[in-house]
């Protein structure tokens, strides 16, 4: 289950499907307030800028290691 190790988990309200069957929309209950296994709110903290290319824009909320603990 996603979040199990984190204990950061969605609680999913809906899906839906694009007309083509190529694109899934969920609506979801972010719980614990950390969706990404970088510490960040969402997955998409990246936005694209003419002069630069990618860059991250969204805080890091907590720390992998706080999360996850030290790799082995």
């Amino acid at each position: 289950m996603k979040g199990e190790e984190s204990g950061h988990v969605q609680k999913v309200y809906e899906l839906r499907l694009d007309c083509d069957g190529d694109a899934l929309v969920m609506q979801i209950e972010q719980q614990g307030g950390i969706a990404c296994h970088t510490g960040r709110e969402s997955c998409f903290y990246r936005v694209w800028q003419a002069e630069g290319g990618w860059q991250a824009v969204d805080a890091v909320l907590k720390d992998e290691k706080a999360i996850y603990g030290a790799k082995p």
